[in-house]
């Protein structure tokens, strides 16, 4: 049995800040259209700007706009049946620290709505992921692998990585799973 830490925002579902920005700010956005993880920064430069959109982040349950990715409850059942599963996801807004409370709590409803079979008891809150010690990690986010003490690092496909060089992957032990169904593969290969 393998012990392996899953990402939620950008892995198990989709970008949920996307949508909020496109809602306030009254434009067509999409994840493609950002190369970047905190595209609000790049939609809101200044700072003062950013203010005013996280105060109405902090007003609605964002994750009302994301959905599972393809394959992920299927899958995600799977490995849940033959290894030990946790989702480790971060829920530090990192500017407006009053958005925490509301995001863990938003975040927590969409798991326990989405995935009814996935433990509450192997949710794990925690910015910080090189505490963490298993088989295998999976992330969106590049700086969440590097320093990771788990054995096998994944980096889910996602439009803030697109961009990594293969070969960049591959000197840093890391692996690559494009979707669900590679993600699968890959850790049975571990």
């Amino acid at each position: 049995m393998k012990t392996i830490f899953i990402d939620i925002d950008d892995v198990v579902c989709t970008n949920h800040i996307v949508p909020v920005l496109a809602k306030y700010t009254n434009k067509l956005l999409k994840e493609e259209d950002f190369a970047e993880v905190l595209v609000e920064k790049v939609i809101f430069p200044n700072k003062k700007d950013r203010k005013k959109f996280d105060d109405f982040y902090v007003s609605l349950d964002s994750y009302q706009f994301s959905k599972l990715k393809p394959h992920a409850f299927d899958v995600l059942k799977r490995l849940c049946k033959k290894h030990n599963v946790f989702l480790l996801s971060s829920c530090c807004h990192y500017e407006n620290k009053l958005a925490y409370g509301r995001q863990f709590f938003d975040k927590w409803q969409f798991i326990l709505k989405k995935l009814p079979f996935f433990p509450p008891e192997n949710i794990v809150f925690a910015h910080n992921k090189n505490l963490f010690f298993g088989d295998a990690i999976v992330n969106d986010r590049l700086y969440n692998l590097t320093k990771s003490k788990c054995k096998q690092k994944i980096l889910f496909t996602a439009f803030n990585n697109k961009n990594i060089d293969e070969k960049e992957l591959k000197k840093s032990g890391i692996k690559r799973a494009k979707n669900w169904l590679d993600l699968e593969k890959i850790i049975e290969q571990i």
